[in-house]
């Protein structure tokens, strides 16, 4: 490309190719994961088998970077515009879908404007392609193969998939104007939700706020000029966390005006002697799961106190059985050659350094809570 500035055509392709990618994640309910963070919201689904994370920028207005040559990043771009539509392409013959995507709305070929908002607001199913009698799926066939244990085990994970997948089913869920609109119709309608907004709002919208059938209406102020009371009024994080937790979650913590419980990270693993908040450590009691330990180090004593131990002033609380564990270690450490002693340092310095941290976050923590 010769012009340094980024063309109409080339925003509305990319933005073609991006909405038929959460097509296609709302239509084979692969959804895993969701987590909203100041860069956007973090995404995870799981395709054939590999799990695939990206991110979606909150929509705000963006300025362009003066210090950046857009020519060359045109260039890498027509790449990846054709390689994501071979992508989409290949991802809907899998589901037998049409590509480019058609909705069940339209019977024929339809690409009037009218068509792409519709595909747009992600609130309509898309139209599949007529399948073939000679295909056949032999995963059952598969799994008489499999041994009874991890038969049984498949089945466990296969009903829990499922349940998840219809994690909002039957729950009828309207938007408000304040709330992020795609991001929410995205989630759940790949979790089996009914949802819809304003029709002044945006195209596609399915039914009206005065719906006597809405169980959920999502707001993001503190107050409405009319509540049904027919209806749970919730804030955005309310559909997140359900998402990350795997249930429907207590609407109580999630009133308009109430104070939020921590929006916790799903992609951070719960590791030994790392932080856990205590909103998690909860949530994986009450799950049944193994609560790592966190084991910090001891603070460093001081002179005075080392001094006094030597002279016989504060006694050693230590068992004998302890001493002689302890002799045994730093007998085996000076024993070590160099270069195996370096490394045992590096790996006490790390874990020290981690310890210090969780101590830190700790005391943070606390503070926060007492003020």
């Amino acid at each position: 490309p010769q012009e340094g500035h980024i063309k109409a055509k080339v925003v509305k392709n990319c933005r073609r190719l991006a909405l038929e990618f959460l097509h296609f994640v709302v239509a084979s309910k692969s959804l895993k994961k969701v987590f909203v963070s100041i860069k956007g919201i973090y995404y995870q689904a799981e395709i054939n088998g590999e799990n695939v994370t990206w991110v979606m920028p909150h929509q705000f207005s963006q300025e362009l970077p003066s210090d950046v040559d857009f020519r060359i990043m045109l260039t890498f771009l027509e790449f990846y515009v054709t390689l994501l539509g071979f992508i989409n392409f290949r991802l809907y013959h899998t589901l037998n879908l049409h590509y480019p995507p058609k909705l069940q709305l339209f019977s024929g070929d339809d690409s009037s404007e009218e068509s792409e908002d519709l595909l747009a607001s992600l609130a309509h199913n898309l139209s599949a392609r007529p399948v073939e009698d000679a295909e056949e799926d032999d995963s059952e066939a598969m799994d008489l193969s499999l041994e009874p244990a991890l038969r049984a085990a498949q089945e466990k994970a296969d009903q829990e998939k499922n349940r998840f997948q219809k994690l909002f089913a039957g729950c009828r869920i309207f938007l408000g104007r304040e709330t992020p609109r795609e991001s929410l119709v995205f989630v759940i309608r790949t979790l089996g939700g009914e949802v819809s907004w304003s029709s002044s709002q945006a195209a596609g919208a399915t039914f009206g706020e005065t719906d006597d059938d809405i169980t959920h209406q999502i707001v993001d102020r503190p107050r409405q000029s009319h509540r049904y009371l027919t209806r749970y009024y919730v804030q955005p994080q309310w559909v997140y966390d359900c998402v990350n937790a795997c249930k429907l979650l207590p609407v109580e913590s999630y009133f308009p005006g109430a104070d939020l419980p921590a929006h916790l990270s799903p992609f951070v693993e719960a590791a030994e002697g790392e932080y856990l908040p205590p909103e998690q450590v909860a949530m994986m009691e009450e799950e049944g799961e193994d609560v790592p330990v966190m084991e910090l180090e001891p603070p460093q004593k001081s002179r005075k106190r080392k001094a006094a131990e030597e002279a016989g002033e504060i006694a050693d609380e230590r068992t004998e059985a302890k001493k002689e564990a302890d002799e045994e270690k730093e007998l085996a450490i000076m024993a070590m050659p160099k270069k195996k002693k370096r490394l045992y340092d590096r790996i006490m310095h790390s874990r020290q350094k981690k310890s210090t941290e969780v101590r830190k976050l700790k005391q943070r923590r606390a503070a926060v809570e007492k003020s």
